[in-house]
């Protein structure tokens, strides 16, 4: 069951949930290195950050939720 389709950078390899922000992060291979990740609010799954420039090819990424 698909709820929304959100636009995200290319390539999207991975996502992660931070709960203490309640925001949804996926991260995005992209292509030559333009590597990216998107920040999604949980609740209204408005994007809150698109493309955020990370280098490289990010294939995962973690949560901190004790900062």
């Amino acid at each position: 069951m698909t709820l929304q389709k959100i636009d995200t950078g290319g390539n999207p390899d991975a996502m992660a949930y931070d709960s203490k922000n309640q925001e949804i992060y996926t991260f995005n291979g992209g292509r030559g290195g333009r590597g990216s990740a998107t920040i999604f609010n949980a609740k209204t799954l408005q994007v809150v950050e698109t493309a955020l420039a990370l280098g490289g090819k990010p294939e995962s990424g973690a949560v901190d939720t004790a900062v």
